[in-house]
C-alpha cells in the first residue's frame, strides 16, 4: 500500500545534519566521532558515493577526522537517516601513542646450569666463578659424594653454598643449599669431617 506524502519545508535533497552526535577520545590519542544526517531517499546513491571517498568531520576540533564508515536507515515518507562514523588522531606526530601488550613467561633452572658455574665461559656475565669444582671451590660451595647407581662409582655432586668462616657478611647464596640445619656435617673431598654452618 503506497504511503501518503505531503512535501513542505526543506525538500532534503541535500544532507541536513541532526542535532545529536558524539565525540570520543582515548588515552592514546585515538578520536572517534559520529554524526547523523537526514536526506530524501532519492539522493542515497549520491550520499553513498560521497562518503565512500572519506569526508571531513563537519566541526573543527583542532585536528582532522575523516569518515570511514556509514549506514543508511530508511523511514516512512521517503526519509533516510545517514549515520556516519569518523576517526582521527589527536597527536602532533599523526599517530597514536604506542599500546604494547605481551605475554611473559619465566621458568626456574638449576643453578648448575649457570654459564660460569664451574669456570668462566661467559665473561659478559661476570669475571668470577660461581661455585667451581671440588678441588677448587668458590663462594663456600659444598660438594658431597654421590654414588652412581649404574656403575657404583663415587662422584662429587654440588650440595649448595655454605657460610664463610672468615667473613661476618651473610652469604645469601646459602639459601640454595640442599642440606638444612645449623652445624650439619657435610663431606668434602679435602676434609671428610669438616663442619659447615648452613642457613635453616
Amino acid at each position: 500500500m503506497p504511503s501518503t506524502r505531503i512535501d513542505f519545508g526543506n525538500d532534503l535533497y541535500e544532507l541536513v545534519r541532526q542535532p545529536a552526535g558524539t565525540v570520543e577520545m582515548d588515552a592514546y590519542g585515538l578520536v572517534q566521532a559520529q554524526a547523523t544526517f537526514a536526506c530524501d531517499v532519492s539522493i542515497i546513491p549520491t550520499v553513498l558515493s560521497t562518503f565512500a571517498t572519506g569526508q571531513p568531520y563537519p566541526d573543527s576540533l583542532g585536528f582532522p577526522l575523516t569518515s570511514y564508515r556509514y549506514r543508511v536507515t530508511t523511514q516512512k515518507a521517503g526519509l533516510a537517516m545517514v549515520t556516519v562514523d569518523y576517526i582521527g588522531v589527536n597527536r602532533p606526530n599523526g599517530y597514536t601513542d604506542p599500546h604494547i601488550q605481551g605475554v611473559v613467561n619465566t621458568s626456574a633452572q638449576p643453578i648448575e646450569t649457570h654459564p660460569n658455574f664451574t669456570k668462566i665461559t661467559d665473561g659478559s656475565i661476570s669475571s668470577n666463578v660461581l661455585a667451581g669444582v671440588p678441588a677448587a671451590k668458590f663462594n663456600n660451595a659444598i660438594f658431597g659424594p654421590q654414588t652412581d647407581p649404574t656403575t657404583a662409582t663415587v662422584q662429587w655432586a654440588f650440595k649448595g653454598f655454605g657460610v664463610s668462616t672468615t667473613s661476618a657478611t651473610v652469604n645469601r647464596k646459602a639459601r640454595n643449599c640442599q642440606s638444612q640445619g645449623r652445624g650439619s656435617s657435610v663431606s668434602t673431598p679435602d676434609d671428610y669431617s669438616s663442619r659447615h654452618d648452613l642457613f635453616p
